[in-house]
């Protein structure tokens, strides 16, 4: 019983990271707002506040990659594409 539920977990788990294969592969060439509501945010305001609650420093050009490393691996579904977006619309609406 306990085994099935860790499969699943790990299934589960698996077809997040996989979800956007393609994209990873191929390049993101999605609408960024449609980006951000396949991966489960609202809207863009939603994923600028998980974006502040995974990255805890500044939000500036020093920190990008660092920052870019924390949201990816917080929610590996992400491309780079749409990491970014979610790191500029953090720069922008800080300031």
């Amino acid at each position: 019983m306990v085994i099935g539920v860790l499969i699943r977990q790990n299934m589960g788990m698996a077809k997040n990271v996989l979800m956007n294969f393609r994209e990873k592969i191929f390049g993101d060439k999605r609408n960024q707002y449609q980006a951000l509501r396949d991966a489960g945010f609202s809207d863009v305001s939603d994923a600028v506040i998980w974006g502040h609650s995974v990255v805890q420093q500044p939000v500036d050009a020093s920190t990008q990659l660092i920052n870019l490393r924390a949201i990816r691996q917080a929610k590996p579904e992400l491309t780079l594409q749409t990491a970014t977006f979610i790191l500029n619309q953090m720069q922008q609406r800080h300031h």
